[in-house]
């Protein structure tokens, strides 16, 4: 509605009732105004918006960049001083209003923008047209759920084997101790869930347990877990010999008697050389 009585005020346009925004440029198209793709002064931007409806404003000036505008109920996402989407709490992200004429930072609209359907120009109009305002009820539309799919298409573990099955949620697996790294890659189901947990990481050696977190659309998680585990490296150790203790008596008790023997063999001996000596002496006398 702004838009329509700004193009009324300002140039004295009163256009038809052409319902939905986003219908405007080719409603207008077909109804003999001039349209075109470059923006001029005092003329109205179509946006194809979101929901269905699309967004009109009233185009007061043009840099290189930026429209300068008059528009009402535009609602877009939210951005930071860096132009960054702010999200709340939940991870959303926040949407909101804007009303009045300049260049809106929330709303931020860059000229050459894919969402920017056309231009409708109002410095020479065809006679003769229908000048019912527009209504400013919008048309119902059915709002389509968010997806709660948080399944796996496909997970990947460096060159392992593995079965996947999008219904196991724990897969484990032992390698050599020389892999020190693995890498996880894996796909979603659902291309507006998102995958965290996804990497090349450092294995140590024993039981090294990862987590992959799928988010579905509405946020609904489900976590696959990854149980790698390395093999220790194995060590050498140097076992001493150790003599049977019962051989190692019997060594030395066999030492010992040939000691003893030898000994005993000596005394005899000499016992014999005394007696011979002492015999051989009496004879001589």
């Amino acid at each position: 509605y702004v838009a329509w009585d700004q193009a009324y005020s300002k140039m004295g346009v009163s256009l038809p009732g052409w319902g939905n925004a986003i219908s405007w440029y080719n409603s207008a198209k077909n109804a003999g105004y001039e349209v075109g793709s470059e923006p001029k002064n005092n003329s109205i931007v179509v946006f194809s918006g979101s929901g269905g409806y699309g967004h009109v404003a009233f185009v007061n000036s043009f840099d290189s960049e930026y429209l300068y505008t008059t528009e009402g109920g535009r609602e877009s996402y939210k951005v930071d001083e860096y132009g960054n989407y702010i999200q709340d709490e939940n991870g959303n992200y926040i949407r909101e209003a804007y009303n009045g004429t300049g260049f809106c930072e929330s709303c931020k609209q860059d000229r050459n923008s894919s969402l920017i359907i056309g231009y409708i120009y109002l410095d020479n109009v065809p006679k003769k047209i229908e000048t019912t305002k527009p209504s400013t009820t919008k048309t119902t539309t059915t709002t389509k759920a968010k997806s709660n799919n948080n399944y796996l298409s496909n997970l990947k573990i460096s060159d392992l084997d593995i079965e996947f099955n999008k219904e196991t949620l724990t897969y484990e697996k032992e390698v050599e101790n020389n892999i020190d790294k693995i890498e996880i890659s894996a796909t979603s189901e659902d291309k507006l869930s998102k995958i965290e947990g996804l990497g090349t990481f450092d294995l140590n050696e024993g039981e090294n347990i990862f987590n992959i977190k799928v988010i579905a659309e509405n946020n609904e998680e489900r976590i696959y877990t990854v149980v790698i585990t390395r093999k220790y490296l194995p060590t050498t150790i140097e076992i001493p010999t150790i003599e049977n203790t019962e051989s190692t008596n019997q060594k030395k008790v066999n030492k010992d008697i040939i000691k003893y023997i030898i000994y005993s063999l000596s005394i005899i001996g000499i016992i014999v050389i005394i007696f011979i000596t002492i015999h051989a002496m009496k004879k001589r006398n």
